[in-house]
């Protein structure tokens, strides 16, 4: 995907753009999805990233065993120094992150 080639240059505005388009053809993809909550909290709009991972909850509801789904939940969090929720999420995380990701 050309938004994952942009994300490691950190062109988070040409990444963003290229996830985006990237969901007008599949909307639900979890991934893309999952990107463009990672590129929002990257660019310091942690309501943004809740948001987007609150919509990729709503299509895949299976992303409650996803370690990474939670740890960027956990990262906006912090950022909107809810920290108590913060550490909840970081925990879940912890449960589904093994030691070789």
């Amino acid at each position: 995907i050309k938004g994952d080639a942009l994300s490691r240059t950190r062109d988070w505005d040409a990444a963003l753009q290229a996830y985006q388009r990237s969901l007008l053809i599949e909307p639900d993809n979890p991934q893309a999805l999952l990107a463009v909550a990672q590129i929002y909290r990257q660019m310091n709009r942690p309501s943004r990233t809740l948001a987007c991972l609150d919509r990729l909850l709503d299509h895949r509801p299976s992303m409650q065993t996803d370690g990474q789904w939670h740890l960027t939940r956990g990262l906006a969090l912090v950022d909107l120094d809810r920290t108590q929720e913060a550490n909840a999420a970081f925990a879940m995380a912890s449960k589904f992150i093994d030691d070789n990701d």
